[in-house]
């Protein structure tokens, strides 16, 4: 792969995130009355399903910081419990060791997830802008 494919698949997440912003910003600059009634559809549409994903997403960073605590922490203790009882230090250092390459093997999933979901939200944006653009073609009338 050479430098310029490497540095455009890096810079996706970061465009798609700019594009989803430029989007909405378009969209409520339409004409008074469109500019008006369709961010109001839109947030009343989608305060359910944002709150539900929002939760979503603070549960899985809570799962994967709770996760990487963990075995570092279980580590730690199981260094000193080694010392005084030296099976419950094995046990307790496995547990960790085992937390914590949970954590290494689930992070590619994750950030595969993350930048394949900003990209696919910047997809639905897209569709959104162009079908709002082809309706009303930003407030003129045709």
């Amino acid at each position: 792969m050479d430098d310029t494919g490497a540095q455009t698949q890096s810079k996706q997440p970061q465009r798609d995130v700019r594009t989803i912003w430029l989007i909405i910003l378009a969209i409520l600059s339409f004409a008074t009355p469109v500019g008006l009634i369709i961010p109001a559809i839109l947030i009343t549409i989608c305060v359910v399903p944002f709150s539900i994903i929002f939760s979503i997403v603070v549960t899985i960073a809570a799962f994967f910081l709770g996760l990487l605590l963990m075995g570092v922490i279980l580590i730690g203790a199981g260094g000193y419990i080694i010392f005084t009882s030296f099976w419950a230090g094995v046990l307790v250092l496995g547990i960790g060791f085992t937390a914590l390459g949970l954590f290494l093997l689930l992070l590619p999933i994750f950030h595969w997830l993350t930048v394949n979901g900003i990209h696919l939200v910047s997809q639905l944006f897209q569709k959104l802008y162009n079908f709002l653009n082809e309706k009303n073609h930003f407030g003129k009338r045709v």
